[in-house]
């Protein structure tokens, strides 16, 4: 028996020493890929950081830009509301001219203006009396007819059978805006 004792012996070593070079193979392979997998996961991870800094950039970039533009739509939103406070006083000082200066203004309007014939309406906040504006050379040089006091800013109204003209002060003053826009923000703002 002692010869298949050998022969189990040396089929059990062999397959001992089988199982171990097996066993060693696996684990060289498992180490590989192991390795192979830390590289790949290094690398994934280094890319994705790029990537993740790269789309954190472009995030903070954008923002910069929208808040960059939102402070400049603030700052010509104020910009803005200083113009026109500017034009809100022209009216506000034309309003409170003086009766002589009033009188000269009014005149000059309705030499430039007025047809012959047409109604006029005189601001109820004007500095004057009907009387004073009915007894202009230019009232009566174009045969004006008064019809009362408006509730408008300064100025007057005139009408006829073809059209209105408002030569309000808010109304001329709107007018000419376009006009004298750019001039007031160049001293306001430089």
């Amino acid at each position: 028996m002692e010869g298949k004792e050998a022969i189990i012996n040396k089929i059990i070593s062999d397959a001992t020493e089988k199982a171990a070079a097996i066993s060693d193979k696996a684990e060289e392979k498992n180490a590989e890929v192991i390795n192979e997998a830390n590289s790949w996961a290094q690398d994934y991870i280094a890319t994705e950081k790029e990537k993740t800094k790269a789309e954190c950039s472009a995030i903070i970039e954008k923002r910069i830009t929208a808040a960059n533009m939102d402070v400049n739509k603030l700052i010509l939103a104020g910009k803005r509301e200083v113009i026109d406070k500017v034009f809100d006083l022209v009216v506000e000082k034309m309003c409170n001219m003086d009766k002589n200066t009033y009188l000269v203004y009014l005149t000059k309007l309705v030499e430039n203006y007025a047809d012959e014939g047409d109604e006029v309406i005189l601001s109820k906040t004007a500095p004057i009396t009907e009387e004073e504006f009915t007894e202009l050379s230019a009232f009566k040089g174009k045969k004006l007819i008064y019809k009362g006091k408006g509730d408008f800013k300064g100025g007057i109204r005139l009408s006829n059978a073809v059209c209105d003209t408002d030569l309000s002060f808010l109304s001329i003053v709107t007018d000419s805006k376009d006009l004298y826009e750019n001039l007031i923000a160049k001293k306001l703002f430089g």
